[in-house]
């Protein structure tokens, strides 16, 4: 206690370059919460832009069907799966689609397409794709004869709203084409190019009557009442939902690109705060070398006087870390200042938004204050400052009382 007083009482004799000390530790611990807060708020947007746009949370399909793509591999016994599902507590909407490769023709020219048949009622609960629509409007049944296509399709083809299209499709059994004209009914715009330009929607019903299918579908999009669940291994949906011919797979197994990326991401970020710890602790550093120099005579007089060299050397380093201490505490609280300051406010995505593995963020980033970073960084600040001070401790220790009473470092 008698060295931690004195190496307190140290850390302000000179306030001035103990203030701008603590004034860059400070700043650069609240940029690494603020930074973090920020990844992780962009990081909820993007699961909750990629599940509602159209992957849902979850999807069920026939095993099978994701590796093959055939038209005839369908869910098994989809009627019980849709009563099983609106029975289900954790279930907040679903929505079983129809897919097929098909080839659409307008007057201008022809573009290979994936058809998908929907329930419109269903689908708007489940994703955003009526909210996307740029000009005309969404499917209104499941057996309406109007197509909804990409913006960038319509380009291709040079179709309007209200426009004829024709659509052709192998059926399911037989292999056989099938032909069906359709009007533009609207022109969606995800921010998704890949969607845009080789996505055609229709209404359920139709595109089973175009396939030759029964009541039944390729996929059921499911939507939970919580994030969570989606992240979650050990949900009882998986395995309850993955038999009789069935698979239900996460949005993470549908898509874990975005998955690897964001883990790629927080490694980054781990990187980065080291570096950043780094920085910092070379601050300390040179603070606590300009006060070693200038209290070399002070410490000359403590060696004559019997203190031993382990002993000078502890006093440099409680210094550093009440030093580390104090810049934490002020940078804690700027930090925690900074991020509910934008978490009420948040930060605009000006223009078309932020486009990251394919999907594009268009909504406001509202920064995620978790007690973690505070945690976590405080605990790798403070390794990271007390193993550079063991360098100007070393120094102290090795000072000879003779040299550091004549001022000689």
């Amino acid at each position: 206690m008698v060295f931690l007083k004195l190496a307190w009482r140290n850390l302000f004799r000179n306030r001035g370059r103990t203030l701008v000390s603590t004034a860059a530790i400070s700043i650069g611990f609240a940029a690494m919460i603020f930074y973090h807060g920020i990844f992780y708020g962009m990081k909820n947007n993007m699961y909750r832009t990629a599940t509602e746009s159209f992957l849902g949370d979850a999807q069920i399909h026939g095993i099978g069907y994701r590796s093959s793509r055939k038209v005839e591999d369908l869910i098994t016994d989809l009627p019980a799966l849709t009563d099983s599902l609106e029975a289900e507590e954790i279930v907040r909407a679903y929505s079983p689609r129809v897919y097929s490769y098909a080839m659409i023709s307008s007057p201008a020219n022809v573009s290979s397409v994936q058809l998908i048949g929907v329930d419109p009622e269903k689908e708007k609960k489940l994703s955003n794709m009526d909210e996307n629509i740029a000009g005309g409007k969404y499917i209104s049944g499941p057996d309406d004869n109007g197509l909804v296509i990409g913006i960038k399709l319509a380009e291709i083809l040079r179709l309007e709203i209200g426009d004829a299209a024709v659509v052709t499709v192998s059926e399911a059994a037989s292999g056989d084409l099938s032909q069906a004209l359709f009007r533009v009914s609207g022109i969606f715009d995800t921010g998704d190019r890949n969607m845009n330009r080789s996505v055609a929607l229709a209404g359920i019903e139709t595109a089973r009557g175009m396939l030759a299918l029964e009541e039944s579908a390729h996929e059921v999009a499911v939507d939970f009442t919580s994030l969570e669940y989606g992240l979650s291994d050990s949900l009882f949906f998986w395995d309850k939902y993955s038999r009789d011919g069935n698979k239900a797979l996460s949005w993470r197994e549908l898509a874990p690109q975005l998955v690897s990326a964001f883990q790629m991401s927080e490694n980054i970020i781990s990187f980065v705060g080291l570096i950043m710890f780094v920085l910092v602790a070379f601050v300390i550093l040179n603070t606590i070398f300009m006060s070693l120099y200038e209290r070399t005579f002070e410490f000359g007089v403590l060696l004559a006087q019997g203190t031993r060299p382990l002993q000078m050397g502890r006093i440099i380093v409680l210094e550093s870390l009440s030093l580390a201490v104090v810049g934490l505490i002020a940078g804690s609280l700027l930090g925690l200042l900074v991020t509910l300051l934008f978490q009420n406010i948040g930060l605009g995505m000006s223009g078309e938004g932020v486009e990251f593995m394919n999907v594009t963020v268009t909504t406001d980033i509202y920064p995620v204050l978790e007690p973690e970073p505070f945690v976590k960084y405080s605990i790798g600040f403070m390794v990271c400052t007390f193993l550079i001070s063991l360098y100007p401790a070393f120094h102290a220790a090795r000072l000879k009382p003779a040299r550091a009473l004549s001022r000689e470092l």
